[in-house]
């Protein structure tokens, strides 16, 4: 009984801990108050990539705004369609946090937190250690993938193929690379 009580207990901690990374807004914000724009991915800027040379990492984030008082960084992502649950998609915090890596370097200051704005939502997401550890080891597997290295559960049973989140994108690569 008591390791059911023990295992509910960091059950606990573990989502508390976990969703603090996480804010939503059931509405679209843009703009990040008392700040100024420092960067738009605009047509003026279509040759100014953000580029990390220490991560091998390059991007263009939609906004970075300054805030006024506390020069902090504050990128910001637009995307095109809506959301239906309280949790963005894992692939777009995977490429707000890969912005907060890059920023960091190029600007040398780490940005606190981020947004990504869909049309119905909007969410705060924090610069956590967490998320960037996460961020590194994706990318991290992302490149092995790349260079012909399946991850270990790669399977070719077409049930498991159907639902894996490789299925559309990298594993099609590495198939065309090898025909």
């Amino acid at each position: 009984m008591f390791e059911f009580f023990l295992v509910g207990v960091i059950l606990f901690f573990i989502l508390v801990v976990s969703s603090q990374d996480i804010k939503v807004r059931n509405k679209q914000q843009l703009g990040v108050p008392f700040s100024k724009i420092l960067y738009a991915d605009v047509e003026e800027n279509a040759d100014r990539l953000l580029i990390s040379s220490k991560l091998d990492l390059q991007g263009k984030p939609d906004y970075i705004f300054q805030n006024i008082i506390t020069r902090q960084l504050i990128p910001l992502e637009l995307k095109s369609g809506t959301i239906k649950t309280n949790l963005p998609n894992t692939g777009d915090i995977y490429q707000l946090v890969a912005y907060f890596l890059i920023i960091q370097e190029v600007y040398g200051k780490k940005p606190p937190y981020g947004k990504l704005v869909y049309s119905n939502k909007t969410f705060i997401i924090k610069n956590s250690l967490i998320l960037r550890t996460k961020t590194l080891r994706q990318i991290n597997l992302m490149r092995k993938i790349l260079d012909g290295n399946l991850p270990k559960n790669h399977s070719q049973n077409y049930i498991k193929c159907r639902t894996c989140q490789y299925q559309k994108t990298i594993c099609q690569l590495i198939s065309k690379h090898k025909n």
